[in-house]
C-alpha cells in the first residue's frame, strides 16, 4: 500500500534519561520520564515528525487483550507536564487532548491552558490536529486477502492521507497503517497495478470498518503489531473520528449451509480437476471446507497468504491423518485451487501464482505435520496411541488408554488443595507429589543446562525494577515477600524463579509485602488457581516449547473451569503472571514463549514448591 513518511526516530522507552531544560522527577516511572525526554527533542522537529511522536508516544496507555497492560497512565503523564511545563509540556498534554484515550481529553486541555498562562504555545503546536477531512477510497486487489482504506486530509504540512490496512485472513483486523501521500498520486500509482482497484467508500461506512478493525484486534492476545501501526494508531483513530458516525460495515463473511457446501464438493468432484487426484481427494475437500468455516467462510477464496496459513498452520494443528493422507493434501490443493479460481472468475495468472505458492510452503509443511511439538493436542494423542501400539480402530483400547494417563493425573490428590490452613506437612507431600508428575511428564527437560546469560540478564532487569519499585516487579516483589535489602543476597536462579511464580504466593502472605498493598481484585484472581491448573499449564508450555502461546487468555482455556463466571478471576490472574513473565523475559511481547522460559517455568515451580526439577 502507498505510503512514503517515516515516524519519528524517538521511541516510547528510549532517549535521554533527562529532557533538556527540565529537571526530572524522582517519583515519575522510566516509561514516563522517556516520553518527556523524546518529547524534548522532536519539539523542535519538522510539525509532521512531532505530531508522529505525539500519536506514538500514546501507546504506553493502550492494553492489549490480556497479555500486555498500560505502561503508564494519563495522570501521572498529565502531572509531569504542568510540572515541567515550557513548549515539552504543552505538547504532551495537547498529544494526550488530541490523540490520548477520551477520559483523559479534558484533563489534558486543562494542564494545557494552565501551561499556556506562563509559555506561549508555538503556531505549528496551535495547529496541531487541526485537519479538514477529504475524500475516501478503498484499495482492494482480486485475491480478497484484505483491503486498505485511506483518508485524504488537509493539516498545516499540506495534503495527505491516512490508510488503514484491514486483514481479511485475520478476522478483519488492523493489520498495519500507512502515513501515505494525496489521493491523486495514490491513484496514479495504482494505475501499474491492475490487480489492484480503488473504488470510492462513503465516509461512515469507512468510519465503521476501521473502527471495528481496530475492536477486532483488540480482541487479540496472540499478536505481534507491527510498529506503525502501534506508532500511528492513534493519529489514523483520531483522522477517521473526524467522519461522520452511524455507518455499518457490510457483512462479507459467509459460511455455507450443508446443503451448499454439499454442493460445492459434488461440483469439484465433477470437474475436470478431480481427474487422477488420490482416494482421498473429497475427504480433503471437506477439509478445505472446514478450514473456510474457521475463516471468512469462503472455501473458493485462495491466495498465496491462504495457502500459506492452510498449509503451515491450520493443517499441522487440525488435522488428525496418517503420513500419506499429509501426502495428498497438498496435491489435491492444487486442483481445489484451478477448481476455485475458475469458479470465481480469477485471472489466469493469479491462478497459476497460487498454485505455484503451493511448492513455496512444502518443506515447512512437512517438518510441521512430521514434528509433535507444532501438533495439536488431537494429534499428540494419537501419537501417544501409536507410540503406545494402540490400534486407532480399536475404540476400547483408545479409551482405555486415555483412562489410564487420566488416573495418574488423578493420583495427585486434588482434595489437599483445598486443605486447612496448618496442615503443612499434608501441603508439603502435595507439593511433591506435584513435581514428581512434573519431572515425568517432561523428562526430555531434566539435566538441560542452565542459560546462564539469559538467566543474568533476567535477574539484573528484575533487581533494577525492585530497586526502583518499578511495576510489574514492585508488585511481584511484594506479593513474593522480597525487599529491596535482600537483592543482593539472593542469587540470580532463586531471584528469576521466585519472582516468576510470585503470583501463586500463598494469599494470607499476601499483605505483608514490603512495598505495596494488593488490591481484593488481585486476592480474589490469584485465589482462583489452584496448585493443578499451574501444573497443567508448565507441563503444556514446556512441552510445546519456545513460540508457543502463552498469553493469559490462552491459558486460561488450559483450565478445567466449572463456573462460567470464574473465567475472568483465571484470566486475571494469569495476567498478572504473563505481565511479569513479560517484562522478565519468559515470555516475548506477543506472549509467546522464549528460551528462559521454556527452561525456567518447571524449575522456578518446582521451587516454589519444594522440589528439585532436575533431581
Amino acid at each position: 500500500m502507498p505510503g512514503n513518511r517515516g515516524r519519528h526516530s524517538k521511541k516510547v522507552g528510549g532517549g535521554r534519561a533527562t529532557p533538556k531544560g527540565t529537571k526530572p522527577s524522582s517519583h515519575t516511572s522510566a516509561h514516563v520520564r522517556a516520553i518527556f525526554a523524546d518529547a524534548a527533542e522532536v519539539v523542535g522537529d519538522d510539525p509532521i515528525e512531532a505530531e508522529a511522536f505525539a500519536s506514538s508516544f500514546q501507546q504506553v496507555f493502550r492494553s492489549h487483550g490480556s497479555v500486555r497492560q498500560s505502561l503508564a497512565t494519563t495522570d501521572e503523564v498529565l502531572r509531569e507536564a504542568l510540572r515541567v511545563g515550557g513548549v515539552v509540556g504543552l505538547f504532551v498534554a495537547r498529544s494526550i487532548g488530541l490523540y490520548g484515550p477520551h477520559a483523559a481529553r479534558n484533563r489534558a486541555g486543562s494542564v494545557y491552558d494552565k501551561v499556556a498562562t506562563k509559555t506561549p504555545p508555538p503556531r505549528w503546536l496551535v495547529a496541531m490536529g487541526n485537519v479538514t477531512v477529504g475524500d475516501a477510497v478503498m484499495l482492494r486487489d482480486q485475491y480478497g486477502d484484505g483491503y486498505g482504506l485511506y483518508l485524504e486530509y488537509d493539516d498545516q504540512s499540506g495534503t495527505r492521507s491516512i490508510g488503514v490496512y484491514i486483514d481479511a485472513n485475520m478476522g478483519a483486523i488492523a493489520k498495519d497503517i500507512i502515513d501515505g501521500p494525496p489521493l491523486s498520486l495514490i491513484r496514479e500509482m495504482v494505475v501499474a497495478e491492475p490487480q489492484i482497484e480503488i473504488v470510492p467508500v462513503d465516509h461512515a461506512e469507512a468510519r465503521a470498518r476501521v473502527e471495528a478493525a481496530f475492536s477486532q484486534l483488540d480482541e487479540l492476545d496472540d499478536y505481534e503489531l507491527s510498529e506503525d501501526l502501534d506508532d500511528l494508531r492513534a493519529l489514523a483513530e483520531h483522522r477517521f473520528s473526524l467522519l461522520p458516525s452511524g455507518g455499518s460495515v457490510p457483512v462479507e463473511t459467509h459460511e455455507l449451509s450443508d446443503a451448499e457446501r454439499d454442493a460445492l464438493i459434488e461440483a469439484f468432484v465433477s470437474s475436470r480437476h478431480f481427474f487422477g487426484l488420490p482416494n482421498e481427494a473429497r475427504e480433503i475437500g471437506e477439509s478445505i471446507c472446514d478450514f473456510a468455516d474457521e475463516g471468512d467462510g469462503d472455501p473458493l477464496r485462495w491466495s498465496p497468504v491462504v495457502v500459506e496459513i492452510f498449509l503451515t498452520g491450520w493443517v499441522p494443528s487440525e488435522i488428525v491423518a496418517d503420513d500419506e493422507y499429509y501426502r495428498d493434501i497438498p496435491i489435491v490443493l492444487r486442483s481445489w485451487i484451478r477448481f476455485a479460481g475458475e469458479r470465481r472468475g480469477l485471472q489466469a495468472d493469479l491462478i497459476d501464482e497460487t498454485v505455484q505458492s503451493v511448492d513455496q510452503w512444502l518443506d515447512e509443511y512437512y517438518d510441521l505435520v512430521r514434528s509433535p511439538d507444532v501438533r495439536g493436542p488431537a494429534q499428540q494423542l494419537v501419537d501417544a496411541l501409536t507410540l503406545a501400539g494402540v490400534d486407532l480402530d480399536d475404540n476400547d483400547a483408545v479409551q482405555s488408554f486415555i483412562d489410564d494417563y487420566n488416573a495418574g493425573l488423578a493420583d495427585v490428590d486434588i482434595d489437599l488443595d483445598r486443605a486447612d490452613e496448618g496442615l503443612l506437612a499434608q501441603w508439603r507431600a502435595f507439593e511433591t507429589q506435584l513435581v514428581d508428575v512434573m519431572r515425568s511428564s517432561l523428562p526430555a527437560l531434566r539435566g538441560v543446562e542452565q542459560p546462564t546469560a539469559l538467566v543474568e540478564a533476567s535477574a539484573e532487569a528484575v533487581r533494577a525494577g525492585i530497586r526502583e519499585s518499578v511495576s510489574p516487579f514492585a508488585e511481584a516483589a511484594s506479593v513474593a515477600d522480597l525487599g529491596p535489602d535482600e537483592l543482593d543476597r539472593i542469587g540470580d536462579l532463586d531471584l528469576v524463579s521466585s519472582i516468576a511464580t510470585a503470583w501463586f504466593e500463598p494469599v494470607p502472605d499476601m499483605r505483608d509485602g514490603h512495598q505495596l498493598e494488593i488490591s481484593d481484585d488481585e486476592l480474589a484472581q490469584a485465589a482462583s488457581l489452584e496448585h493443578t491448573d499451574l501444573l497443567r499449564v508448565i507441563v503444556i508450555l514446556a512441552t510445546d516449547g519456545p513460540g508457543s502461546p502463552a498469553s493469559a487468555n490462552t491459558l486460561a482455556k488450559l483450565v478445567d473451569i466449572d463456573d462460567p463466571d470464574d473465567r475472568d478471576l483465571v484470566r486475571g490472574a494469569f495476567a498478572n503472571f504473563v505481565t511479569v513473565w513479560q517484562a522478565m523475559g519468559v515470555v516475548d511481547a506477543s506472549a509467546r514463549l522464549t528460551a528462559l522460559g521454556h527452561w525456567l517455568l518447571p524449575r522456578a515451580f518446582a521451587r516454589r514448591w519444594g522440589g528439585d526439577f532436575d533431581e
